[in-house]
């Protein structure tokens, strides 16, 4: 059991704060013994004055992002001083800093595993604002967060966890409630890798350059951040009500690794319909090519499960359901093992990853079982590979385009073993699952969407360094992009490999007044049934 301590500038919790020492209590694996409240008198640097503007900022920001509802510590609060770190930081494990500075060198030497504290931004800031101001007037479309072992008196500073997430640069809230959500459950993944090994493996951090507060908020800068959220605001609203994602399904005729050399070979599209076609699978039955994919229905709001049967000319095709639930279906992953075919669809609706069978394929499906249970996984990809079944996914939850799970087992129907490292990713640029992974020379690649700019923007191919029950490591091999000048140029995010093809799924961006009729109508009927 570990023993932590947090530090913070009050006597009384932020939500934000409150949520993350929560989240380390619900894990069992840490005992929350003291709250210390840091003073000038503690020996930290006191905080220089921000300007007027900038303070006025941040409590009207911190008081609608969470409430600024004080939540009562179960900790014992002691005021920070020399003496109460002499008295009590020896028995402890890790201190949590949720205060602007770092605590004296020689006292970050005392608790076992180090004082812990949150960065933002490359610059390193210390609070989440300037990043939050940098980004708004860069147009910058991701963020970095680090959870950071504070610089000993040895000199050394160390990366504990890091991620990357998508800013929402159409309202300050949204994006503040965006990094700490994002980052809220760190501590509590350090600390379980720290009970289950006994040490934590850490990675070396320079000292980041910090830029004042003071060179960011200037009248003409709060300005340029009014006029561009105003502007940010206005396209996000006609694009929620007239701009629809129409995605297609195409065929390549050349094998999944010709997409590591990052160009995006020639495409054979199916007809454009107004119900859109997405995440194609496909497999071989008796020589036939079947293709699986989503058909997402605007009236009703939710996709179901359809194949595709090409038609007797080029380039066309009619659609069959097969399979509907009352909630949405969609990446219907197929595989074949041991002679019976089996479809494995995202339904994290239903809380959790259900494997079906085909009791007469493609027509008839009965479920066969239930993978994974209690987990809103979206993108579901199980693979077998040396000799182990292997399984990613992302999660409802938490974040569905930035947090990637892991799962192993020995069989395909389990069970199923959570990775001790979850989520063993952190980076909304590489991590939600894109298709089906391949060997290559001997090397293992993992396709997975970028949804910094925008949900599905493009496809990465990660290259596999170790995967193993107690180990992932991956690396981005090829970023692959949509051709800007095809009829699908805003979007691409599956690759599915179906022998020597692949099948893709592209976006095109439209304005479609017959889609804004449904989202109004659909928009109405939900309102008239509360």
């Amino acid at each position: 059991m570990l023993r932590l301590a947090i530090l913070s500038e009050n006597a009384k919790l932020r939500r934000w704060e409150a949520e993350c020492v929560e989240s380390l209590c619900k894990i069992g694996l840490t005992q929350p013994m003291l709250h210390f409240v840091a003073s000038p008198a503690s020996g930290m640097r006191e905080r220089k004055r921000s300007p007027l503007l900038y303070e006025r900022l941040e409590r009207s920001l911190t008081r609608k992002a969470v409430s600024m509802q004080l939540v009562d510590s179960p900790l014992r609060v002691i005021p920070l001083d020399e003496e109460s770190v002499c008295q009590q930081w020896g028995g402890l494990d890790v201190i949590l800093n949720f205060t602007r500075e770092d605590v004296p060198a020689e006292w970050a030497d005392i608790p076992r595993f180090g004082v812990w504290h949150y960065e933002y931004g490359e610059a390193g800031w210390r609070e989440a604002i300037p990043m939050l101001l940098t980004n708004l007037l860069s147009r910058e479309e991701i963020a970095c967060i680090a959870l950071v072992r504070q610089e000993t008196s040895h000199g050394q500073r160390e990366l504990l966890r890091q991620g990357v997430f998508a800013t929402g640069l159409y309202s300050v809230v949204n994006h503040w409630n965006q990094l700490h959500r994002f980052a809220a459950e760190w501590p509590a993944y350090v600390c379980s890798a720290i009970d289950r090994e006994g040490f934590y493996q850490y990675q070396l951090y320079g000292a980041p350059s910090r830029m004042a507060p003071q060179q960011l908020f200037t009248p003409w800068t709060c300005f340029r951040i009014v006029i561009g959220l105003l502007a940010n605001k206005g396209r996000r609203w006609f694009k929620r009500w007239f701009v629809t994602e129409q995605w297609n399904v195409g065929v390549v005729r050349e094998p999944i690794q010709s997409f590591l050399n990052g160009v995006v070979p020639e495409i054979q599209w199916l007809p454009k319909r107004l119900n859109f076609l997405a995440d194609p699978f496909g497999i071989q039955v008796n020589g036939q090519l079947h293709i699986l994919a989503e058909e997402y229905d605007h009236a009703s709001g939710k996709g179901v499960i359809t194949e595709v049967i090409p038609g007797n000319s080029v380039g066309t095709a009619y659609l069959r359901r097969l399979m509907e639930m009352p909630f949405h279906m969609s990446y219907p992953y197929l595989l074949e093992h041991e002679g019976d075919v089996y479809c494995i669809p995202e339904t994290y609706q239903d809380n959790q990853v259900s494997l079906f069978k085909a009791v007469q394929f493609p027509k008839r499906w009965e479920k066969a079982g239930t993978l994974i249970e209690n987990i809103q996984a979206v993108d579901a990809t199980p693979f077998h590979h040396e000799g182990k079944w292997w399984l990613f996914c992302t999660d409802e939850s938490t974040d569905s385009n930035s947090h990637l799970y892991l799962w192993h087992a020995d069989a395909l129907k389990g069970p199923w073993k959570s990775h001790p490292l979850n989520p063993v990713k952190l980076d909304v640029r590489s991590s939600r699952p894109a298709g089906t992974p391949f060997v290559h020379r001997g090397e293992l690649f993992r396709p997975a969407q970028d949804c910094s700019q925008t949900y599905g923007g493009a496809v990465v191919l990660n290259r596999i360094i170790m995967l193993t029950p107690n180990d992932f490591r991956e690396e981005p091999a090829v970023r692959i992009a949509p051709d800007r000048k095809s009829a699908y140029g805003d979007g691409l995010h599956t690759l599915s490999a179906v022998g020597g093809i692949t099948l893709v799924d592209a976006k095109a961006e439209r304005i479609d007044l017959r889609v804004f009729w449904l989202r109004l109508t659909l928009a109405m009927k939900l309102k008239l049934q509360r």
